[in-house]
């Protein structure tokens, strides 16, 4: 599910869309709702098999969302080993729900590497 919410928005970044539909999914508010306190899109609506996404004039100038882990190949970070990034952001998907790295840091908290954005 992951896969085809990462191409979506990579797709309506690419072409400068205001907004896009993705289908509904657990994982996909949960990254809806951290990348909407991050500013990166304006806001959603979720109805009863969509979601609707507008996406902020931020979002334009990333180079794109990146899928770390797939089905037959998940990457997995201890606390310890999560890289200090400088241009983007990792979302982490941990016991305490998904978070960015910065979090799962200061939470000493480890877990399934999901998305790079930058």
């Amino acid at each position: 599910m992951l896969e085809n919410f990462c191409s979506i928005l990579n797709l309506g970044i690419k072409t400068k869309k205001t907004k896009v539909k993705i289908k509904k999914s657990k994982n996909g508010l949960a990254l809806l709702k951290i990348l909407f306190s991050l500013g990166y899109i304006k806001g959603f609506m979720v109805n009863e098999n969509y979601i609707n996404i507008w996406i902020n004039s931020k979002m334009f100038s990333l180079r794109g969302i990146f899928l770390i882990s797939k089905k037959g190949n998940r990457k997995y970070i201890s606390y310890k080993k999560i890289p200090k990034l400088l241009n983007g952001i990792l979302l982490l998907s941990t016991t305490k729900g998904i978070i960015t790295s910065f979090e799962a840091s200061c939470n000493k908290v480890g877990g399934e590497a999901l998305l790079y954005i930058c």
